[in-house]
């Protein structure tokens, strides 16, 4: 008897899903969520889904373009290492384009963070002053390729004191308050050399700039 009743409960719990017990009342706010599925594809959730979701894209230097006036110099570190080397006494852009994807929620906010990833060409102290500007357009909007570009956005990189280290700088809480599907962003990456507060007197070698867009909602994420 206890055999067959062993067996019902087992058929019971394979034919009805997963089972969980549900409080009566939600849990506080944090709590992690609990869910009963079932094999007929329903799922019951109790509780708080709190959640952050980060996206990034990451332009190296084989997907940029530089300037006719004044580019940075282009060259190969360590036989392995392609960056693009930034003088301390001209103005040298890169450039690099991004495209919103379709599924993006129209008017939703982005919350980005602009990191850049170079290394100081020797041991000497100093500021490095990495900086960029977008251009936003929307298509079939009436927006134009010389619309006014955003103000620039810039961040103070210290020098670590070691040649060629590999460091990171980033420009957090960059917020763009309206953003539609197929937006297209385009920028310039560029060292403000002619910023009082950049101070390393040797080139500064870009490797890397990447882009980090976060949200808590699905709605809020391209």
């Amino acid at each position: 008897m206890k055999r067959l009743l062993i067996l019902f409960l087992l058929v019971a719990l394979f034919t009805t899903g997963c089972y969980r017990v549900t409080p009566k009342t939600p849990p506080p706010l944090g709590t992690n969520i609990k869910s009963n599925i079932t094999v007929d594809g329903s799922m019951n959730l109790t509780g708080n889904l709190n959640f952050d979701l980060v996206n990034e894209f990451a332009v190296n230097p084989t997907a940029v373009r530089v300037s006719p006036i004044n580019p940075p110099q282009g060259q190969v570190i360590n036989s392995v290492v392609f960056v693009y080397s930034f003088d301390r006494n001209n103005l040298e852009s890169l450039y690099a384009s991004w495209h919103t994807l379709p599924r993006h929620k129209t008017g939703s906010n982005i919350t980005y963070e602009l990191q850049y990833y170079w290394a100081p060409d020797d041991a000497s102290a100093g500021v490095v002053v990495w900086c960029v500007q977008p251009l936003q357009l929307t298509p079939n909007s009436g927006d134009t390729l010389i619309d006014p570009l955003w103000p620039p956005m810039c961040v103070n990189a210290t020098a670590p004191g070691t040649a060629y280290e590999f460091v990171s700088a980033t420009i957090p809480n960059v917020t763009i308050p309206y953003v539609s599907p197929n937006d297209e962003f385009m920028y310039a990456i560029f060292r403000d050399a002619g910023s009082t507060a950049d101070t390393y007197n040797d080139d500064a070698h870009l490797v890397e700039f990447n882009v980090r867009y976060h949200g808590t909602k699905l709605g809020d994420l391209p």
